[in-house]
């Protein structure tokens, strides 16, 4: 957290509140302290009659005064939740500019600067034009502990938030006035991984980022290779057989000879050893296991890459989902090549 100000905030606040403080203006037929205006002048030009206030100027004024004593009392933070109430009430340029210079108190540096520029742009305001250059001065040293941030995205309808706080959808329409020091910026887009970064922002500087977020891809679990059945073809329905339709005799064609599955000789060359095919078993069930093992090994990459979402995550996890398809082709290559060497080329009379 920013160290705050010893002297700037408590100077100024003794210049620009303490005729609040005190309940009343200069006496009459005396000019107040330049710099200072007390309830009459932040009604009226200097000179004028003070007209009579109304109670909604009264409740502003003593909302002021008691912002004013918690200040006196060294209580900036509640001095600061008074003013807001009274400038969220009223909305008047004198209760943001105290509400400015107790967030420099606070050391909220961006903010103070905001609301000070606010309350400096009413310029046909008496009490602003009273004390402008207090205010000016005020103005000028929280500018030294303000800089600039500009934010780069590559994802559409980026959001963007600093320190935990929305700031807005991406691109700004002006770079985002931020208090000098350390500060994490957080963004996120639909269908990207989110980000963040913690960056240094120095006083009066200008500091840019440029994000690269990376899309969200669902690498999904190999399927296991199974034995491969008949393929089953859907039932064709045939013409009904009713009172008025004669059933139709289908001629029964004599399916040809297929190659016995016991090994006996069918006249056919079978002079592989069984040996070839027991080695191709063996194969099949290693290239089995190792699909298995790359799969799983996929599996584990997934849940590294939801934790940890980055470009290096992204490719590892792509170069296992190949390996691991290449592991189950080749399984499946070895596999029908074993059946196929199995059924029609090994002599199982040999041993």
């Amino acid at each position: 957290m920013t160290a705050k100000p010893a002297l700037a905030a408590p100077i100024l606040f003794a210049v620009l509140s303490a005729p609040l403080a005190a309940g009343s203006a200069a006496p009459a037929g005396q000019k107040a302290p330049a710099g200072q205006a007390g309830p009459a002048a932040s009604a009226a030009p200097a000179g004028a009659a003070a007209p009579a206030e109304t109670s909604a100027g009264e409740d502003e004024t003593s909302l002021i005064r008691q912002g004013v004593a918690a200040r006196e009392q060294g209580d900036d933070r509640k001095a600061l939740e008074v003013f807001r109430l009274a400038y969220e009430r009223f909305r008047t340029p004198r209760a943001r500019a105290q509400m400015a210079l107790a967030e420099q108190a606070l050391g909220l540096w961006a903010e103070a600067e905001a609301n000070l520029d606010g309350a400096l742009a009413k310029t046909d305001d008496p009490w602003i034009a009273t004390n402008r250059q207090t205010l000016q001065q005020a103005l000028t040293v929280i500018r030294q502990r303000v800089g600039t941030l500009e934010i780069i995205s590559n994802a559409p309808e980026t959001l963007m938030s600093v320190n935990g706080k929305p700031v807005g959808k991406l691109p700004l329409p002006r770079p985002l006035r931020v208090s000098a020091g350390s500060v994490t910026i957080q963004v996120q887009a639909p269908g990207f991984a989110p980000a963040q970064r913690s960056i240094t922002i120095v006083a009066e500087q200008l500091a840019r980022e440029t994000f690269e977020l990376v899309r969200l891809i669902v690498l999904s679990p190999p399927v296991a290779a199974g034995p491969t059945g008949p393929e089953v073809l859907p039932f064709a329905a045939g013409p009904q057989v009713g009172p008025d339709v004669l059933p139709i005799a289908v001629p029964t064609v004599a399916e040809p000879d297929q190659p016995r599955r016991d090994g006996a000789d069918t006249g056919g060359p079978r002079s592989v050893p069984r040996a070839v095919f027991w080695s191709g078993v063996v194969a099949t069930v290693v290239a089995a296991g190792l699909t298995t093992w790359s799969g799983i090994d996929v599996l584990r990459v997934n849940d590294r890459y939801k934790l940890e979402p980055t470009k290096f995550r992204y490719d590892d996890g792509v170069w296992r989902q190949h390996r691991t398809n290449w592991l189950m082709g080749t399984t499946v290559v070895l596999g029908v090549s074993t059946a196929v060497i199995g059924l029609f080329t090994t002599d199982w009379r040999s041993r």
